[in-house]
């Protein structure tokens, strides 16, 4: 597991892109709606396409959902103790 301190080690426009795949909504999944930064900005996110989310995700990385685990299979966003307890090699 590779741990990054946002916003100074932010992943990439193709970090993003291989996230959006590991999540139902791609990457407007990986946008923190409700976060401080994000909702600064008053935008719509139904009025923007993907490539602008990008943008707006390598702009501004705190606007990216945390914690944000990102494991070989899948990507965990946000935090729920029963789902983290129940990754392999967790104690638990």
């Amino acid at each position: 597991m590779v741990e990054r301190r946002l916003p100074k080690e932010a992943p990439d426009r193709s970090q993003l892109l291989q996230m959006g795949t590991l999540v139902p909504g791609g990457v407007r999944d990986l946008v923190a709606l409700r976060g401080q930064h994000w909702r600064a900005q008053g935008v719509d996110i139904a009025t923007l396409t993907d490539e602008d989310i990008l943008d707006r995700l390598l702009a501004d990385p705190l606007s990216l959902r945390r914690p944000l685990l990102w494991l070989p299979d899948r990507l965990l966003l946000g935090y729920s103790a029963g789902t983290y307890r129940d990754l392999p090699g967790a104690e638990g």
